[in-house]
């Protein structure tokens, strides 16, 4: 291990209860306090239909979660600017920690879910019941800088456009900001292109564990945004529509394959296809296409009919009106919580029709440990009755 310079025992904090409140970002970030914070979007929660008269309506398959509704409530979560002097930033974990040991719990919530006592967090160890930070005497230093990236996002596609990307679409909107520089851990090349697409050029990409930075700023959106999103996923539509290249990709029927992602199998995958295929649709894997190829393939759609998961993010692009027919198991649905209801969020903000289809799970689960021995659920197989889901789909396309 490098020389230590310290030992901080972290804490997590709530941003919004230990910072105090400015009126704007020109007050927050020409002050010359050591932190702060102000509202960028309210806060709402609003039938689906008031984004969208048509968001919600009618489902299909054999469950019925137990909030269902054909108008639910869509919980738009408060966008915080938040400001820190003399912080540390742990790029590969999105995790943002003061001087004094205060880990910004919005930082924290994806990087939980990997290590929930944050033990795994670079240069930490756990003794006891505590976690300590172990900050290394030799550390780079960094000044100004805007972080935007959760844990989640260095992973997975929804996460990166979902959680990091709405931030991104309002902070390069303040000019007081003109002067900070985005930064974020090593990005792929899809990466980058949605960022240009934003309007964000020539990103740092920081490839140490740990960073100090004098003056650093953050958004509310790194604490899983997609699960309460705000008006902002149209700004990011908006700016990356507007920069985008022409691509000739324009399917009318799309069916997103999920061939290849182990994490969750329809066993009978394949004869729906075959059954699609017969509809007119096109079986597509968006990852095998460039960044502007997907953002075609679901702005030309009419109707959109896939497994859920992280491909629905290009959701955002599609046209108003256009019918999204999520199919997800039981297992995926999350009483409690708005966790798991993210797509009829997205469709309902951007304008289209959300039409689930339920099934009910069956087959194996797998599970792993994580860093704290706790299992998680990494995936399972699932299967449905293939005819029942293409008499819902031809439902909807005569409607249409």
């Amino acid at each position: 291990m490098d020389a230590v310079a310290e030992r901080i025992v972290l804490r997590p904090v709530d941003e919004v209860a230990v910072m105090p409140l400015f009126s704007a970002p020109p007050e927050l970030l020409h002050d010359r306090s050591n932190r702060g914070r102000c509202e960028l979007l309210p806060a709402s929660q609003l039938p689906a239909s008031s984004w969208y008269p048509e968001a919600v309506g009618s489902k299909g398959g054999d469950f019925s979660p137990p909030w269902w509704s054909p108008d639910p409530i869509i919980y738009s979560s408060a966008v915080q600017l938040f400001r820190l002097r003399e912080a540390y930033y742990l790029p590969a974990f999105g995790v943002i920690v003061t001087a004094a040991g205060e880990v910004m719990r919005a930082s924290m919530v994806q990087a939980s879910y990997r290590t929930p006592d944050l033990s795994l967090l670079p240069a930490a160890e756990r003794l006891g019941n505590e976690t300590i930070l172990n900050v290394p005497r030799e550390i780079d230093e960094l000044d100004r800088i805007v972080v935007s990236m959760p844990w989640g996002a260095t992973i997975n596609y929804g996460h990166f456009l979902l959680d990091c990307l709405p931030a991104l679409a309002l902070m390069i909107e303040i000019p007081e900001l003109g002067a900070y520089r985005f930064a974020f851990p090593p990005l792929e090349p899809w990466q980058r292109r949605h960022l240009q697409l934003l309007g964000v050029q020539d990103p740092i990409e920081l490839d140490h564990p740990i960073y100090r930075v004098s003056d650093l700023v953050f958004t509310s959106c790194l604490g899983g945004f997609l699960n309460a999103p705000n008006v902002n996923y149209r700004t990011v539509r908006e700016k990356q529509l507007a920069r985008k290249a022409p691509t000739r990709l324009s399917f009318r029927r799309v069916y997103i394959t999920r061939k290849g992602h182990p994490s969750r199998t329809l066993l009978s995958e394949r004869r729906l296809e075959e059954r699609l295929q017969e509809l007119d649709f096109s079986v597509v894997a968006p990852e095998e296409h460039t960044i502007d190829e997907q953002i075609d393939i679901f702005r030309n759609a009419e109707l959109v009919v896939g497994c859920a998961g992280a491909a629905f993010a290009n959701v955002l692009y599609c046209r108003r009106d256009t019918t999204v027919v999520e199919i997800t198991p039981s297992r995926m649905v999350t009483p409690v919580t708005t966790s798991g209801r993210w797509v009829y969020n997205l469709c309902a903000i951007a304008g289209c029709r959300w039409r689930p289809y339920y099934c009910t799970q069956s087959e194996s689960v797998q599970t792993v440990a994580v860093g704290d021995g706790q299992l998680r659920e990494v995936g399972f197989t699932f299967d449905l009755d293939i005819e029942d889901l293409v008499r819902f789909v031809e439902g909807l396309a005569a409607s249409a």
